[in-house]
Parts: structure tokens; C-alpha cells; sequence
């Protein structure tokens, strides 16, 4: 079932009110290069979303034995080896196992996440727009791609303060 505000006819409509109006600014088709950026992009975020379900996990799972860690990712990383070796913890062996096929995930998802870092950071370095971006003081590969992906290279904006709009920054 869709939407009851949602069918041809309505969008029929919509599309003639839009073409009777001449300031409408249209959004311009994303190239297959776009795409490709930002479907790198989005699996990067539902990884790191995983990782971060994975690592709150393990921190409920240990908690329940009396075993703490920070919630810095890295000092669980440096935690987990040392409560799997050390035999007076509590843990016993069934969550030993357990606790170790976790640790397997993390480092799974995390090598993922390692892997579309540096594709981003290989596209950041070889896309002259992507370079010229990151000239700007706080922009990485991560934020000069993701703006390629969404904006190709501006020219649907006449103001740099439409594209500021259009994602939502206004000025002070």
C-alpha cells in the first residue's frame, strides 16, 4: 500500500506546477562517478553504526562478569586480548569463545572500514576538485568527497549561499 497522497495523477500534477513556474531551480542528475562515491559513503556509515553496536555489545557482555573498559574503541581493542588471556578474570571458557568470535567481528568490521577509508582517500587524492577542496582548513577526503558525491561541482548553485541553504547551514 502507498502513500494516499502518492500516485500518478498527483505527480502529474506536481510536475505541471513545477514547469509553470519559472524561478524553480530543478535537482541535476547525479553522474555514475557521484554514485559510486556515495555508495561508498553510505556503506562506510552502516559500518561504522555496526562497529559501534559491536563494541556497546561487547562492553554490556563484559560489564556483566566485572570487567570495564572506556568507551573509546581503541582502549577495548587494547582490553579484549588481555581479559582473554588472563585466567582469573571469571570468564569462563564458553564466554571466552563467545568473547573471542566477537573480537573477530570487530576487527572484521573495522578492517572494512580501514579498506573504504583508503578508497575514499585514493579518490580524494586523484579528483583535482576533491584536491582543491581539501585546501580548506577542516576538509579531509571523507568531507571533499561526500561533497563531490552531492554537489559535482556546483554549477547549479549561482551562490555559494544556495548551496549552503540546500544542505542546511544558514549564516549567523
Amino acid at each position: 500500500m502507498g502513500r494516499p497522497d502518492k500516485n500518478d495523477a498527483n505527480d502529474a500534477e506536481a510536475i505541471c506546477e513545477a514547469m509553470g513556474r519559472p524561478n524553480m531551480r530543478f535537482v541535476k542528475m547525479k553522474t555514475v562517478e557521484q554514485q559510486d562515491i556515495q555508495a561508498i559513503h553510505r556503506v562506510r556509515s552502516e559500518l561504522m553504526s555496526r562497529r559501534i553496536a559491536k563494541v556497546n555489545q561487547i562492553r554490556g557482555l563484559v560489564a556483566e562478569y566485572g570487567l570495564v573498559a572506556s568507551k573509546q574503541v581503541y582502549a577495548l581493542r587494547k582490553a579484549l586480548p588481555l581479559w582473554l588471556e588472563d585466567a582469573e578474570n571469571g570468564l569462563t571458557d564458553r564466554f571466552r569463545h563467545l568473547l573471542s568470535e566477537l573480537w573477530c567481528d570487530l576487527n572484521y568490521l573495522e578492517e572494512r572500514i580501514c579498506g573504504l577509508d583508503a578508497e575514499i582517500r585514493e579518490m580524494a587524492d586523484t579528483n583535482p576538485m576533491a584536491v582543491r577542496l581539501q585546501q580548506l582548513r577542516g576538509v579531509g577526503p571523507l568531507v571533499a568527497t561526500a561533497f563531490i558525491a552531492t554537489f559535482a561541482n556546483g554549477d547549479q548553485f549561482t551562490k555559494g549561499r544556495q548551496m549552503a541553504a540546500s544542505i542546511g547551514l544558514t549564516p549567523r
